[in-house]
């Protein structure tokens, strides 16, 4: 009985130390395993909070932005989206048409053009045409967008113009067709004195402005008075003036002005070459439209514009801020 009692003290004792050095190892086992899940939930959050962070995250979003209409509206989707990418540290993408970007300024390098890259974009739509959305202003989303809408807006893009005027550059064929024809109409008005002319630039959009639908919407055109008023401010300020005059209404335009020496009406040619043509000149007098705009954009002189372009509480009217600023440049001067 003896020996069974000291063979069954002896099991216990064994089981207890193999239980003991069991609790041992399972502890030691826990707190590196603890230690590890400590190092890699750190890792993870570290890993999730780069990838997470505005302008330090590993993936590249884009905004993407198709151009549309014609010239003056593609310059605008194309300036503008190029402002609120760089604002928003993403990379731009533009989709373009046949008579796109590309064929009138040397504008490579200036976005990416693989559409594919905005298949699971997010729609961020401005609704109003010529107002500021602040949603778009700066994306804040951790995502490709695509950002729908006319964005006429010159504060969208302001800060960045010298990177803009780079890429819009006009190509070497379009600028030579554009000083030939300037300088044929001058030497024909002239003759070889006309080096010391101050070149002012009046364009005058008219023809689908006059259709009813748009008239009915808001829109208006200036009168022949707005003219005379721009001109004689331009003529308190300068001297030796020839005025070069664009317009999709020739012959309204050249009765406005039949009277009047020293006004060329340029004869209409593509689109981007009298663009290029007016970018030419000293100082503009704008009218209505988008390509009045980037007309006087291009000139960077002195502009003045026609301040009263919607019908007051018209549709049209709603798509603009009050006070018309954020369409506007404050150095303009309205009548």
């Amino acid at each position: 009985m003896m020996f069974i009692r000291k063979q069954r003290v002896f099991l216990l004792l064994t089981f207890t130390v193999c239980i003991g050095v069991i609790i041992i190892i399972n502890t030691k086992h826990m707190n590196v395993s603890l230690k590890t899940e400590i190092q890699q939930n750190k890792f993870i959050r570290y890993v999730n909070n780069s990838t997470k962070t505005r302008y330090g995250h590993n993936e590249t979003y884009y905004v993407c932005a198709g151009t549309t209409g014609r010239l003056g509206n593609q310059l605008y989707v194309f300036a503008s989206s190029y402002g609120i990418a760089k604002r928003s540290g993403m990379k731009l993408i533009v989709g373009l048409k046949p008579d796109n970007l590309s064929d009138t300024f040397q504008i490579e390098g200036a976005f990416e053009t693989d559409w594919g890259l905005c298949e699971a974009a997010k729609l961020v739509h401005t609704l109003k045409c010529c107002q500021v959305a602040n949603h778009a202003y700066k994306i804040h989303l951790n995502s490709t967008v695509y950002v729908y809408g006319y964005l006429q807006s010159y504060k969208y893009f302001t800060e960045y113009n010298e990177e803009i005027r780079q890429y819009l550059t006009f190509k070497d064929q379009i600028l030579r067709t554009a000083k030939t024809k300037l300088n044929t109409l001058l030497t024909k008005k002239y003759g070889k004195n006309h080096r010391n002319r101050t070149l002012i630039g009046i364009h005058v959009r008219r023809g689908d402005y006059l259709l009813k639908v748009k008239q009915e919407y808001g829109y208006k055109v200036p009168s022949e008075d707005y003219f005379y008023k721009a001109q004689q401010y331009m003529q308190n300020r300068y001297k030796n003036i020839t005025y070069l005059a664009c317009s999709n209404d020739l012959t309204w335009t050249q009765n406005a002005f039949r009277s009047q020496r020293d006004v060329i009406v340029v004869p209409t040619g593509p689109a981007a070459v009298d663009l290029a043509l007016l970018s030419l000149l000293d100082h503009m007098i704008t009218s209505v439209g988008s390509y009045s705009f980037w007309a006087a954009w291009f000139i960077n002189g002195t502009t003045v514009y026609y301040k009263n372009f919607t019908l007051p509480n018209s549709s049209f009217a709603s798509e603009f801020d009050k006070d018309k600023l954020d369409t506007i440049p404050p150095h303009w001067i309205g009548f």
